[in-house]
C-alpha cells in the first residue's frame, strides 16, 4: 500500500472500542479527502453462547425488526461515524473498511446495537491514515470553479412543479459541480433524498 509522504508522519493509531459505551472518541480529526484504512480484531459477547467478529453477527428474519444505527450491518458489528452530532451518518467499518471522508470532523468507533441490546467486550482497532486531504480553509492548486453560463441560469425554471404541473416553491438557489459530486456531500451530512411522486 502507497503511502503519501504527509501521512508518514501520522503514526497508526491503536484503540479498544468498548461495546457498552455508545461512541469511543479516536481522539483523530479527520480532513475530507483522507485516505484511512480501518482494521478491526477481537469478538463481542451478543448474549449467551453467542458471539460475533468486527463483521457482526448475520440477521435472522426476527432481527430484522430491530433498527440499528447502520442496518446493512449485523448485531455486534464494529461501526463509525464522523462527527458527533445527530446528523453525522454512521457507517460500518467491518474487519477491514478504507474510508475517504466527504467533510472534515472527528472519528468515532461503536458497535451496532440498540439500546436494550447487552453486547459486553471490546474490539481492537487500527486507523493508517495512507494519504492526506488538503488543509481545511485551503484550496486545492489545481482546483478549478466549473463554467456557469447565462444560458445554464436561463435553463433553470423559477418555481419547482409537482407531477401534475402545479406550481410550488421559488428556486432559491444553484449547487454548480457534478450531481454525484452534490448528492455524496448532501449524504455526508446527513441529508435523506425525498422519494419521487409516481405518476400512476
Amino acid at each position: 500500500m502507497a503511502i503519501s509522504a504527509m501521512a508518514q508522519s501520522i503514526p497508526p493509531k491503536e484503540l479498544d472500542v468498548d461495546a457498552s459505551q455508545s461512541w469511543v472518541d479516536s481522539g483523530l480529526d479527520l480532513r475530507a479527502g483522507d485516505t484511512v484504512q480501518l482494521t478491526g480484531t477481537g469478538t463481542v459477547t451478543l448474549g449467551p453462547g453467542r458471539t460475533a467478529g468486527p463483521a457482526g453477527a448475520p440477521r435472522g428474519f426476527r432481527d430484522l425488526l430491530k433498527a440499528y444505527p447502520v442496518n446493512e450491518g449485523g448485531m455486534g458489528a464494529l461501526i463509525g461515524r464522523i462527527g458527533s452530532t445527530d446528523t453525522a451518518v454512521p457507517f460500518l467499518a467491518g474487519a477491514s473498511k478504507q474510508l475517504q471522508p466527504l467533510r472534515a470532523g472527528r472519528l468515532f468507533l461503536g458497535v451496532n446495537k440498540t439500546a436494550q441490546d447487552a453486547v459486553t467486550g471490546s474490539f481492537h482497532v487500527t486507523i493508517n491514515i495512507t494519504a492526506r486531504g488538503p488543509e481545511p480553509g485551503k484550496t486545492p492548486i489545481n482546483y478549478k470553479l466549473p463554467t456557469v453560463t447565462l444560458e445554464m441560469m436561463d435553463s433553470i425554471p423559477r418555481r419547482i412543479g409537482d407531477a401534475q404541473g402545479n406550481a410550488g416553491d421559488n428556486t432559491n438557489f444553484v449547487v454548480v459541480g457534478p450531481e454525484q459530486k452534490v448528492i455524496q456531500t448532501f449524504t455526508a451530512a446527513g441529508w435523506v433524498k425525498v422519494d419521487r411522486e409516481r405518476k400512476d
